[in-house]
C-alpha cells in the first residue's frame, strides 16, 4: 500500500518496493492465465465421444431419450466451454456427458435394443469395380483407336513417306 509521509513543507507518497510490484505481477499473471496451468481435457472428450457413439449405435435416442438428451446437452456445453478455454468446466461437462451416455446405453441394453454399426459397409460407399474393357455408349465411338482401325488406316494411307 502506498504510504503518506510528511516531509518538511510538502507531502510525499512512498510507493512499495520493486520486489512488491514484481510479486504482484507474477500473482496476477498466475490468476489470469489459469489455462496455462490446466491441461486440455482431450481424454475426457475422447471418452465422451466414444460413449455417445456407443449409445447411438444401440438406439438410446428412442430407448432412453431423457438420458441421451442430457448426454448430448452436456457434450455441447463441454465444447462451448472448451472453445472459451475454460478447461476445468469443460472437463466436468465432458465427464457428465460420458456418464449420462453410459447410463442411456445401459438402459437401452436392458430394454432389449440391439447394436447397429454406424460405420457404412464397403458396398455402400465404394463405387462398382471397373470392367475389364471400356464399353462405349450406344451410337458413340470409343475415345481410342483399336488395332484393327489402326491397321486399316495404315493400309489406306500407303507408305506414309
Amino acid at each position: 500500500m502506498p504510504k503518506l509521509v510528511f516531509a518538511s513543507h510538502h507531502f510525499r507518497i512512498q510507493l512499495p518496493s520493486k520486489s512488491y510490484w514484481a510479486l504482484m505481477g507474477v500473482f496476477f499473471f498466475a490468476v489470469s492465465s489459469c489455462s496455462l496451468f490446466v491441461g486440455r481435457p482431450i481424454q475426457e472428450f475422447s471418452d465422451q465421444d466414444a460413449a455417445l457413439k456407443a449409445a447411438r449405435e444401440l438406439g438410446a435416442q428412442t430407448a432412453a431419450p431423457e438420458l441421451y438428451r442430457k448426454a448430448e446437452e452436456y457434450s455441447i456445453r463441454a465444447l462451448n466451454e472448451y472453445k472459451a478455454k475454460n478447461f476445468l468446466v469443460a472437463r466436468e461437462y465432458a465427464v457428465k456427458s460420458r456418464e449420462y451416455a453410459e447410463k442411456a446405453e445401459w438402459l437401452a441394453l436392458l430394454k432389449g435394443q440391439t447394436r447397429e454399426s454406424l460405420v457404412p459397409q464397403i458396398d455402400e460407399i465404394a463405387p462398382p469395380p471397373p470392367k475389364d474393357e471400356y464399353q462405349a455408349p450406344p451410337g458413340a465411338r470409343p475415345g481410342f483407336i483399336t488395332k484393327e482401325e489402326e491397321a486399316a488406316a495404315g493400309q489406306k494411307g500407303g507408305s506414309g513417306q
